[in-house]
């Protein structure tokens, strides 16, 4: 089967809010922050994005407020619920640059 690979994106927004750092395993870390795009739509949205291991830090520089372009993927991972048996899919926008 031939790999695919996901393009990278990139949006301007505002940063609305930034999340403390989670330690998820001994070897895995992570941190959101929120970002308000289409600032001149009448419906502005607010997106979660995500960074992992030794990005966690590349928001500390930015304060609420601030306007910034980030760089991301888009990752996604099924999972089945060992409880009910029920399919899942996670996804999450893993920001790469800020």
């Amino acid at each position: 089967m031939k790999k695919i690979k996901l393009n990278t994106s990139q949006v301007d927004g505002r940063l609305l809010g930034i999340n403390a750092t989670e330690q998820v395993t001994d070897k895995f870390k992570k941190r959101k922050f929120w970002l308000e795009t289409d600032l001149d739509s009448q419906w502005p949205q607010t997106v979660e994005f995500e960074l992992i291991q030794d990005k966690v830090d590349v928001i500390d520089k930015f304060k609420k407020g601030d306007m910034l372009s980030v760089g991301f993927n888009l990752r996604g991972r099924k999972y089945t619920n060992k409880t009910t048996g029920k399919d899942a899919v996670f996804n999450s926008l893993n920001a790469w640059f800020v």
